[in-house]
C-alpha cells in the first residue's frame, strides 16, 4: 500500500474513532471535550531515519528522535518564517499539530502549555511542555522538545496521555471534602488537613485506561517529606498514594 493511501485511510479511521467514542459520551451525559480536527487539512509521514518508541500502556509517543523531524513541514513559507525568528513555542506546537494523530493529540495547540524554553551552550533549545485538558493540567505528563542550532526538531521524549474522552468535568465533592478523605485515610489528627495542599488535576488509571477528574492532595509529613494522594472529584475514592519530597 502506498504510504499516502495508507495516511489517508488512518486519518478516517482516527476520524471516525472520535465520532463513535463522542456518541457514546454524550449517552452517557458527560460533557463533550472538544473532538473536532475538521480543520486538519494535511498528515505528514515521519522522516525515514526516524528511531521511535511508545508507551506500552496509552500507546502514545515515548521517544521520537531523528536528524529533522520537521523536514516536511519546512516545505512551508510561514514555518520557515518561525525558524527564522527564533519563535520556539510555536515551532513546537505546529509540529504536534501537524502531528496530532500519531501522538493521538486532539487538538494539540489547545491541550499543550508552555512550560520553559532553556537554550544551552552548544545552541540547543529545549522547549517543555505540560499536558492540559481544558484548563486543568493532566497529572504526571510532560513532553521535552530538542531543536538544534538551526531551529529544526530532532527529539522528542517525555510521558503524556492520548487525549481524553468522556470525561466528567463536573466536580462532585469539594476540594475541602477530598482534604478531609485524605485526613481519614492517612489517620491524620487534624480531620481537616489544614497543611495540605489541594489542585484540581486530570487523572488517567491504569485499570481501563480510564481518565478521571480528581484533586491532588499534598500533605506534608516532615520538613520536605509528605504523601500525594489522588482523590476521585466524582466519589471520594483514593486513586493513588505516592510517596514524595517536597521542593517548594
Amino acid at each position: 500500500m502506498k504510504p499516502a493511501v495508507k495516511n489517508f485511510l488512518s486519518f478516517l479511521l482516527y476520524n471516525w474513532s472520535l465520532l463513535c467514542n463522542c456518541v457514546g459520551a454524550e449517552s452517557q451525559g458527560h460533557p463533550i471535550l472538544n473532538t473536532d480536527i475538521s480543520n486538519k487539512d494535511f498528515y505528514v509521514a515521519f522522516p525515514s531515519d526516524v528511531k521511535s518508541s511508545s508507551n506500552s500502556q496509552w500507546g502514545t509517543v515515548r521517544f521520537l528522535k531523528s536528524s529533522n523531524l520537521t523536514h516536511d513541514l519546512e516545505q512551508q513559507d510561514a514555518f520557515r518564517r518561525l525558524q527564522a525568528t527564533n519563535q520556539y513555542k510555536d515551532i513546537v506546537l505546529k509540529f504536534f499539530d501537524a502531528y496530532r494523530l500519531p501522538f493521538k493529540l486532539i487538538n494539540p495547540l489547545e491541550e499543550l502549555v508552555l512550560h520553559s524554553i532553556q537554550t544551552d551552550d552548544l545552541g540547543f533549545t529545549q522547549v517543555r511542555l505540560k499536558q492540559m485538558t481544558m484548563g486543568i493540567p493532566v497529572w504526571g505528563a510532560e513532553i521535552l522538545v530538542q531543536l538544534d542550532r538551526s531551529n529544526h526538531v530532532n527529539l522528542v521524549q517525555g510521558h503524556y496521555y492520548p487525549s481524553p474522552q468522556g470525561l466528567n468535568l463536573h466536580s462532585r465533592i469539594t476540594a475541602e471534602a477530598a482534604r478531609e478523605y485524605v485526613a481519614a485515610h492517612l489517620d491524620l489528627p487534624d480531620a481537616n488537613c489544614l497543611a495540605c495542599t489541594t489542585s484540581l488535576v486530570v487523572f488517567f488509571i491504569v485499570e481501563g485506561h480510564t481518565p478521571r477528574l480528581a484533586y491532588s492532595v499534598r500533605t506534608p509529613i516532615g520538613l520536605i517529606e509528605g504523601w500525594n494522594l489522588i482523590v476521585d472529584a466524582e466519589t471520594g475514592d483514593i486513586l493513588q498514594k505516592f510517596s514524595t519530597v517536597f521542593t517548594q
